[in-house]
C-alpha cells in the first residue's frame, strides 16, 4: 500500500449513548491529558505523514493509562484504536491487528469510521474483533473531548468557484504561533491546508476557489492552532467530526466574509482559478500552505506560501565529469652565486646528465640570477563530482617529465602526480549551459616540481684567463608535498563538454618552492 494515498483511519466508538447524555458525563482523572496528546498525534503528525512521532504520542498518551482508574475504558479503546490505524498506515499490519484486539479488550463496540476506513483497515479489524477475547457487558461511558479553545462560526454555506473565509478567535487564555485550517473539499482525495493571518483579534483567511471549484457538495475542515515548538494548543472541529459548508450555485442573501471586509468575489484573485476553467486567469498569485503537497505542481511551500520550486525551473545537468588535460609549470628560482659548489640548493649535472663533483673556481660566472624558469610538465587525468549545483570535489591522478637528473646517494625524480581538490564554479547553475563558465579551485596532494637553469663552470683560474668554461645545467628540485589555490575557465561547448583552462600558485614542500602551473584541457560530463 502507498503511504502517501493512506487515509488515517481513526477508530470511533458507537455514540448514542454518549449522545444521550452528553452534559452529565463522567470522566476518568488522565481522560483530557491522555485525549489532548492523541489530538496532538492524529491532528498533527499523522497529517504531517510523521507516523514515528503520532506513534510516539500515542505510546505517552496509553502510559498516563497505566491504572484502571486513570482513564475511562473508552478512552483508552479509542487511543489503543488510532494506534493500531497509525501502524497500519506505516505498513505495520501485524502490530495493528495486535492493538485493534486491545481496543477491543476495553470496549468491544468500537469501530472504525466508515468514512475514513480502508477496505484492507476493515479487514484486519475484523479479524481482530473475530479473536478478541469476551469482556462482558460494553462501559456506557462517553468519551471525553478535548477542549475547544477556539471561537469560531462556520458558514453555512458559500457558492461555487468562491473563496470561502474563515475566522477565529482563540478563548480560554490560549495562545498560538501558528493558525491552519485543514480542508477537504466535495471530490478531493486528500486534506489540503489554509494558512491564517492574523486579522484584528484573531486569525482570518480563506480556503481558495481553485479547491472550492465550481461543483456543489460539501466542504469540510477543521482548525488547528499550534505554539513555537508546532504543538497543539488549540483546536475547532476534528478530522472525524469536522466543520462542513455546503458549496452550492447561489447564496442568498449575504455571503459570508472576514469581520470588516467586504465578501469575496468569484475567482477574482489569479491564484482562485481552477487550471484552465473558461473565463478565468490562473496567474501566479501565492497560495498559502502547510506542505508540499498543498502546492500546484512545479510549485513547493516556502514560508507558509507556494512558490515556483527552484529545482523545477532549473535544467539538468552533468553530475559526474571525467577530465584529461596537460600541465606546464614555471618554478621560482632563488638567486645563488658558486651554484655548483654545493651548499647553495643545486645540483648540478652536463648534458649528459652526469654529475658535476668537482670543485668550481668561485666567483667566475657560476651563478644563477634568480627568478621564473620552466620547470616540469605532466599528464593528467580527472574525475570531478558536484555537490549540490556549484561546488565540485574530485581528484587528478598523472604522470609528470621534464625532472632533474638523479644526484648520487639521493632519491630519484619522482614523476608520480596525486592530486585531491575542491572547485567553486561561479553564477547560476553555471553547470547547465554552454558558453563560458568560471572557478575557484583549492587543491594539494603529492608532486614533485624540478627546473634547470644554464651555468658557466670554470675548472681553475687558467681555464678562467683563457675563457675554457664548461656548460652545466644548475637544477632546484623540489617538493614531495604540495598545496595550491587558482582561478579556472571553461569554455563549454555544448552543457556537458567543454575546453578548461586553469591556472594555479603552487607551494613545494618540505623542499620548498614556489611555483605556477597553467592546465589545459579537456572535459566531459556523464
Amino acid at each position: 500500500m502507498v503511504r502517501s494515498r493512506v487515509l488515517l483511519p481513526l477508530c470511533a466508538r458507537a455514540m448514542v449513548a454518549a449522545l444521550a447524555f452528553e452534559g452529565a458525563a463522567m470522566s476518568a482523572p488522565e481522560d483530557a491529558n491522555a485525549l489532548k496528546l492523541r489530538e496532538e498525534a492524529v491532528y498533527t503528525d499523522y497529517l504531517a505523514t510523521n507516523f514515528k512521532g503520532a506513534e510516539e504520542k500515542l505510546a505517552q498518551a496509553l502510559a498516563r493509562c497505566t491504572e484502571a482508574t486513570d482513564c475511562t475504558p473508552t478512552v483508552v479503546a479509542r487511543i489503543q484504536c488510532d494506534l493500531g490505524a497509525v501502524l497500519f498506515s506505516d505498513q505495520k499490519a501485524d502490530e495493528a491487528r495486535a492493538h485493534f484486539s486491545l481496543a477491543l479488550a476495553q470496549d468491544p463496540n468500537a469501530t472504525i469510521d466508515a468514512d475514513l476506513a480502508s477496505p484492507e483497515m476493515q479487514q484486519v479489524f475484523a479479524s481482530a474483533k473475530e479473536g478478541a477475547p469476551p469482556t462482558g457487558a460494553p462501559v456506557a461511558v462517553p468519551v471525553a473531548a478535548a477542549q475547544d479553545d477556539i471561537k469560531h462560526t462556520p458558514p453555512a454555506a458559500q457558492a461555487v468557484l468562491t473563496p470561502v473565509p474563515l475566522y477565529a478567535e482563540l478563548t480560554g487564555g490560549a495562545t498560538a504561533a501558528r493558525v491552519i485550517a485543514r480542508y477537504k473539499a466535495f471530490g478531493m482525495e486528500k486534506w489540503k491546508t489554509a494558512v491564517l493571518q492574523k486579522w484584528g483579534a484573531g486569525w482570518g483567511g480563506e480556503i481558495p476557489c481553485a479547491d472550492v471549484s465550481d461543483s456543489t457538495g460539501a466542504l469540510k475542515y477543521f482548525i488547528q492552532a499550534t505554539d513555537e515548538n508546532g504543538d497543539l494548543v488549540a483546536v475547532s472541529g476534528r478530522l472525524v467530526a469536522p466543520h462542513v459548508v455546503q458549496i452550492v450555485t447561489a447564496i442568498a442573501g449575504e455571503p459570508p466574509h472576514l469581520p470588516r471586509a467586504k465578501p469575496p468575489s468569484q475567482c477574482t484573485q489569479k491564484s482562485d482559478c481552477p487550471p484552465g476553467f473558461p473565463g478565468c486567469d490562473d496567474g501566479s498569485s501565492k497560495r498559502a500552505c502547510a506542505a508540499d503537497d498543498d502546492c500546484p505542481e512545479g510549485q513547493a511551500c516556502q514560508d507558509g506560501t507556494c512558490e515556483v520550486s527552484d529545482e523545477t525551473t532549473r535544467k539538468a545537468f552533468k553530475r559526474n565529469w571525467l577530465t584529461l588535460g596537460i600541465q606546464g609549470e614555471i618554478l621560482s628560482l632563488p638567486s645563488a652565486v658558486d651554484a655548483c659548489a654545493g651548499g647553495t640548493g643545486y645540483t648540478c649535472f652536463d648534458s649528459h646528465g652526469t654529475y658535476y663533483s668537482g670543485i668550481p673556481l668561485k666567483g667566475a660566472d657560476d651563478a644563477v640570477s634568480g627568478g621564473p624558469a620552466i620547470a616540469t610538465m605532466r599528464v593528467l587525468v580527472g574525475y570531478d563530482r558536484v555537490l549540490g549545483r556549484q561546488l565540485m570535489v574530485g581528484g587528478r591522478l598523472g604522470y609528470a617529465f621534464n625532472g632533474g637528473p638523479q644526484r648520487p646517494g639521493a632519491a630519484s625524480f619522482l614523476p608520480v602526480h596525486a592530486e585531491g581538490r575542491v572547485s567553486f564554479w561561479f553564477g547560476h547553475d553555471p553547470l547547465s549551459r554552454a558558453g563560458f563558465r568560471f572557478f575557484a579551485l583549492v587543491a594539494g596532494g603529492v608532486a614533485e616540481v624540478d627546473a634547470g637553469v644554464q651555468v658557466d663552470v670554470y675548472a681553475s683560474s687558467q681555464a678562467y684567463a683563457m675563457g675554457q668554461s664548461q656548460n652545466y645545467v644548475a637544477w632546484r628540485k623540489t617538493g614531495l608535498g604540495f598545496a595550491a589555490e587558482g582561478l579556472g575557465a571553461m569554455y563549454a561547448i555544448t552543457p556537458g563538454s567543454g575546453i578548461v583552462l586553469e591556472m594555479k600558485a603552487i607551494e613545494m614542500f618540505p623542499t620548498s618552492g614556489l611555483g605556477a602551473g597553467l592546465q589545459v584541457g579537456y572535459a566531459i560530463g556523464l
